[in-house]
């Protein structure tokens, strides 16, 4: 039977807040006859149906019936002709040529029926940390509030409830919306990758996997600001793409290969990146720096090979000591490039147990690996990257924990996700899936 449990949208436009039932499906439309639809959001130009909402075995779907106006759920772009089964409190935006944003929030909490919404001012906006930090046409809740931003005011409504729905600690959480990346070959600009949105929370270690050239590195090097995108990246509510300075200190990135000096000592290798990423305080006490340095070698456990030259340590002995000089400075945010590769199964145990260990203590990791099997319970989430067919970039294809990937991709192995995506259609059919909020396999 269908699950009919009553719901609710929430449509936000030039006639203020409406709110209307869905149980018996609604069409959404634009233009001036308004007996073409139940709900009209826009009454300029040409009268049409743009979308509808229609109760299925699973839920309802919300399909986008027109490509008058550009369809966002949650910033993720919604084509015509595509349905997406909708979970409960979905932000939909609708914008234009003209830049006019009209929302619709969807809901089954008959609570926000009987609470007033208001807008903040921009005046309003920069004193609320939430919105302020906010980017256009995003939907934040936390708790009991809702903050949805358009172009010069932000929506707001706060509930009286015990229950926190979808609740999102937004000071904490590591914010990516990634719209597009652009890059270029033979001369001409191509997308790389595209509509990547999630969020990370602290004490997550998020696993990254995709097929040869699907954009892994390229959703890396965007999201640590090394290239960056067309895209905002925020972390305790400090905009990674504006403040330099902090990023430097928070963000560290791990590469898959080296830059170690075989001719230098462990201990001289990771005083020599002392000097440059500790604070002048620090450098220039050496009571206080020596204290560092040995709490390093600890953490990692090469105090014995201290005095040792990096040209004789093993290939998991050299990348431990990649990520403690990485460490130093001790960043919030770790970002490895297969920090397993080329590593016998016990050290790349011991190397990634240390990441864990790390993470444990209130950082996030993100990190790239080929052989996602072989550690797979060390992490919290996984990102799928698969290449499309119709712009050849790469897409989310699925983010979730581990279990909910296999049962999503119909697979016992990481590996044999990879290998389903490497093939374009079935590719396009798990990017489309994700996309519709289908997570059943």
């Amino acid at each position: 039977m269908p699950n009919s449990s009553e719901k609710f949208i929430f449509v936000f436009d030039s006639n203020g807040v409406r709110s209307f039932n869905s149980k018996n499906g609604l069409t959404i439309g634009v233009g001036s006859d308004e007996s073409i639809a139940d709900v009209i959001i826009k009454k300029e130009g040409e009268s049409e149906v743009i979308g509808t909402f229609e109760l299925s075995e699973k839920g309802y779907i919300y399909t986008n019936l027109s490509e008058r106006m550009d369809t966002w759920i949650n910033l993720n772009h919604l084509d015509k002709n595509v349905g997406i089964l909708l979970k409960d409190n979905t932000h939909i935006l609708f914008t234009d040529d003209k830049k006019d944003m009209i929302s619709i929030f969807y809901t089954g909490d008959k609570e926000r029926c009987n609470n007033p919404w208001k807008v903040l001012n921009q005046k309003q906006i920069k004193s609320n940390k939430i919105a302020k930090s906010m980017k256009l046409g995003e939907c934040i809740i936390n708790g009991d509030e809702i903050y949805i931003k358009h172009n010069n005011f932000c929506i707001y409504q706060k509930i009286d409830s015990n229950e926190k729905v979808n609740k999102i600690n937004y000071d904490e959480n590591l914010s990516i919306r990634i719209k597009e990346r652009l890059g270029s070959e033979k001369g001409k600009s191509r997308k790389l990758l595209k509509d990547v949105n999630l969020d990370i929370e602290p004490r997550e270690m998020v696993l990254v996997i995709g097929g040869s050239g699907a954009g892994k590195t390229t959703f890396v090097n965007a999201v640590s600001g090394y290239e960056k995108a067309n895209a905002e990246i925020h972390y305790k509510g400090i905009d990674l793409y504006e403040d330099s300075a902090r990023v430097r200190k928070l963000v560290r990135l791990v590469p898959q290969f080296d830059t170690l000096r075989d001719k230098d000592t462990v201990y001289h290798t990771l005083k020599d990146a002392a000097m440059i990423q500790l604070p002048m305080e620090v450098v220039k006490n050496k009571e206080k720096l020596k204290a560092k340095l040995e709490n390093i070698l600890n953490i990692f456990g090469m105090e014995k090979e201290r005095n040792n030259f990096v040209s004789k340590l093993s290939g998991g002995q050299r990348k431990r000591l990649s990520i403690a000089v990485e460490y130093l400075s001790e960043p919030e945010i770790f970002f490895l490039d297969e920090p397993d590769s080329g590593l016998d199964a016990g050290s790349a145990e011991m190397v990634m147990k240390q990441v864990r260990n790390i993470v444990d203590e209130d950082k996030i990791a993100i990190v790239i690996s080929h052989s996602p099997d072989r550690l797979r319970d060390l992490y919290d989430k996984i990102l799928v990257i698969a290449k499309d067919s119709v712009d050849n970039c790469g897409q989310m294809a699925f983010y979730g924990s581990i279990d909910e990937s296999l049962e999503f991709f119909g697979v016992n192995h990481l590996e044999d996700i990879v290998k389903l995506i490497n093939n374009q259609e079935k590719a396009d059919y798990f990017i489309n899936k994700f996309k519709s909020g289908d997570l059943n396999g």
